[in-house]
């Protein structure tokens, strides 16, 4: 399962905290990354970043994601993906219902 995860700072997330968890933070990012578990990118000129999870289950996501040093210190949006080849079928599933219920 793959979700996207779009994290942004707390405004708890002071200097100083920041400079205690970030390192800790890149560690257990680069952990993951390694396991094939994660991918993180920084967001330019915003105070956050992405992660892009590949984990067995909703529940194995949660636990990765508390565990992150600095959990406590962000907010998450996190987002469920699909593979681009398991859409497509649906979205001809839905033309067809469309036409048939005559919807522009």
């Amino acid at each position: 399962m793959k979700f996207l995860m779009i994290e942004r700072h707390r405004e708890s997330l002071t200097r100083e905290v920041l400079e205690k968890v970030a390192p800790a933070m890149f560690e257990y990012l680069e952990k993951l990354g390694k396991m094939g578990k994660a991918q993180h990118w920084v967001m330019a000129g915003q105070a956050g970043g992405v992660v892009l999870w590949d984990v067995e289950s909703n529940e194995e996501l949660a636990i990765l994601v508390s565990r992150c040093p600095i959990y406590p210190y962000t907010t998450r949006e996190i987002i469920p993906l699909w593979e681009p080849e398991k859409a497509a079928g649906l979205v001809d599933t839905l033309v067809n219902q469309m036409k048939e219920l005559d919807v522009e």
